[in-house]
């Protein structure tokens, strides 16, 4: 291959790359279509759906299986009802919230990493569900019930992992 064919494929694909968020054409045939971004977002707290909608459009997620990291600190948030649908999550980041509940979380399976000091979590036994947690930050949840606590520390320890507690439950 030449220089200049090699320069003109190097030119044609930084332009698709540049242009990957429209369309283009050539003498009106349409040569590339990008994909719609995931729309259909139904989680109740209204604080988390616009958390979820803004990683969609920053990350250009066009199905649910690429949701893997969300990130939605001092949101607001109070209800993870609907969170259960983006199963791909890996990392999941909900502190300083006003979140009560967190039974939701057990249908994540894939969660590596959750944090939610900062929260007002009462009760750790969904946690235990999550086998592949590594990492998990439970701070500053005051109303913790301290119990269910050592099950969760011990599987996490099984994956190599660390967990912070809230003052109250440090052992």
């Amino acid at each position: 291959m030449s220089k200049l064919t090699q320069a003109l494929w190097l030119l044609a694909t930084v332009i698709l790359a540049a242009c990957s968020g429209y369309e283009v054409s050539f003498n009106d045939n349409v040569l590339y279509t990008p994909k719609e971004l995931l729309k259909d977002v139904e989680v109740a707290d209204r604080n988390l759906e616009l958390c979820i909608v803004q990683t969609i459009k920053d990350e250009k997620i066009t199905n649910v299986a690429q949701l893997t990291r969300l990130r939605c600190t001092h949101a607001g948030i109070v209800s993870l009802a609907g969170l259960e649908r983006f199963y791909a999550l890996t990392e999941l980041d909900l502190s300083d919230n006003e979140i009560t509940d967190i039974e939701v979380l057990e249908r994540l399976g894939k969660l590596t990493m959750l944090l939610l000091d900062g929260n007002n979590i009462r009760e750790a036994a969904p946690l235990l569900r999550l086998l592949k947690l590594t990492e998990l930050t439970l701070g500053e949840n005051e109303q913790l019930a301290c119990e269910e606590l050592n099950k969760v520390e011990t599987q996490i320890k099984q994956n190599n992992g660390t967990i912070e507690y809230p003052l109250h439950c440090q052992h």
